[in-house]
């Protein structure tokens, strides 16, 4: 994954992965907005903070993971990956649950809304 927030001149200027990521995150949060860490049964591989009324998440594994939230009962969520990323707007996926399992795709990053 390239870490820079934009292409250069000969690739368009397009926006790279690290950059949706960076909005998403500043998009659904305000100054002063205090981050809570969250626990994960796979550190490592899943992480995530609460901010407000969000989960934001990254799956760092090379596979799709499932994964159920305690203490909170998520009403949506959205993932994003290399693959599906295009623009700079909502440009992932919607996911969908599954007996309360949230499937993350692999090497994805994404947003929680409870």
């Amino acid at each position: 994954m390239n870490y820079g927030l934009w292409n250069f001149k000969d690739r368009n200027w397009g926006v790279r992965p690290v950059y949706t990521a960076w909005a998403n995150l500043t998009r659904h949060t305000k100054a002063g907005d205090i981050v809570y860490g969250c626990a994960s049964s796979a550190p490592g591989h899943v992480e995530a903070v609460r901010v407000g009324k969000f989960l934001f998440w990254v799956n760092q594994a090379d596979r799709r993971v499932q994964v159920k939230i305690q203490g909170a009962d998520p009403v949506s969520a959205h993932a994003y990956t290399e693959s599906i990323l295009s623009g700079d707007r909502e440009c992932g996926i919607t996911l969908d649950p599954q007996d309360g399992l949230w499937p993350l795709p692999a090497t994805s990053f994404g947003r929680m809304d409870l």
